[in-house]
């Protein structure tokens, strides 16, 4: 946060940060810029009337009860945008995301909750996200219609799902029913034929719990199932070293159903993508050693990549 705020845009800057915690701080920036365009948004007409009643002096001084409310609005403000942070997270691919699949995501989960958005939020975050030059490769354009992700073209349905479940049983069912659809439905999804698929858990009431019940802005509440589908395989560091360390490289969906077991998303990163393959072995290949990277059976430690970071190489 200290190191984000105050920074002026630069598109260019994302290309050239690299290490973790820089490129991190560009993220933030692009987010509390979104919360200060709407803050500023919304408290235009007290400014206005502050300075016209003289509650805002020509020295700038602010009456007590007009700071309460700008206070109250920059509250709410901030309880908004970071509502939308969290819940955005349920609508990001389940494997290597980016900041533009965030962008996405954050822009999907409002849409999701409240259609209209009289006060310019997705707006915001559309704007702060362009200025740091954050851009979704998978994306046509900078809309809000484009930066939504796109429902199937056909209506898919899973049956005899449990709502809420709070049982042990209920929750692996639900992850059986799930993990059938997705093995019967693998085009659809995006996964691999040939590989099994494992059902992730989303949130952290037990295994494989795939529900969650949402708020609108008007009150109503409604029940969303999302379950991330995932698949890995073992591939080599270079291809063409026949005693090349391996890695684990993953793939695979995160699949969103409305109350009624309607397919609503399918927010995917293919395991069969060779470009996705290329870029983590290019980054593998550059950022750790191969002291550092060689584990057991030979594989590329994920947990070494990471302190390399850390370390700054």
């Amino acid at each position: 946060m200290r190191s984000a705020l105050g920074r002026r845009p630069d598109p260019a800057e994302l290309r050239t940060a690299v290490e973790a915690h820089d490129r991190g701080a560009i993220l933030v920036a692009a987010i509390f810029d979104a919360f200060f365009s709407v803050y500023l948004r919304r408290i235009a007409d007290l400014l206005r009337i502050g300075r016209a009643s003289g509650a805002i002096t020509a020295s700038g001084d602010i009456h007590p009860d007009l700071a309460t409310r700008l206070a109250r609005e920059a509250t709410d403000t901030a309880a908004r945008i970071s509502s939308i942070a969290a819940r955005a997270l349920d609508f990001c691919p389940p494997v290597d995301i980016e900041f533009g699949d965030y962008l996405r995501a954050l822009v999907t989960a409002d849409y999701e909750r409240a259609p209209d958005d009289p006060l310019g939020f997705r707006a915001a975050f559309i704007e702060g996200f362009r200025a740091r030059g954050i851009y979704p490769a998978s994306a046509w354009s900078m809309t809000e219609q484009a930066l939504r992700w796109v429902p199937p073209a056909d209506e898919h349905r899973i049956e005899d799902l449990i709502p809420d479940p709070k049982k042990a049983e209920d929750a692996r069912h639900n992850a059986i029913r799930l993990r059938e659809f997705g093995a019967s439905q693998r085009d659809l999804l995006g996964l691999d034929p040939t590989l099994p698929i494992n059902v992730d858990r989303v949130h952290d009431r037990g295994p494989a719990a795939t529900t969650s019940r949402q708020l609108d802005r008007s009150g109503e509440s409604r029940i969303e199932y999302k379950v991330r589908l995932v698949q890995q395989r073992e591939v080599p560091l270079d291809p063409d070293d026949d005693r090349s360390p391996t890695f684990i490289f993953r793939g695979g969906s995160t699949v969103v159903f409305d109350e009624e077991g309607v397919l609503k998303y399918v927010i995917s990163k293919r395991i069969g993508s060779g470009d996705r393959l290329r870029r983590q072995r290019d980054y593998l290949a550059d950022s750790v050693s191969e002291a550092a990277a060689t584990g057991y059976r030979g594989r590329v430690l994920a947990r070494a990549s990471l302190a390399a970071l850390h370390r700054g190489l």
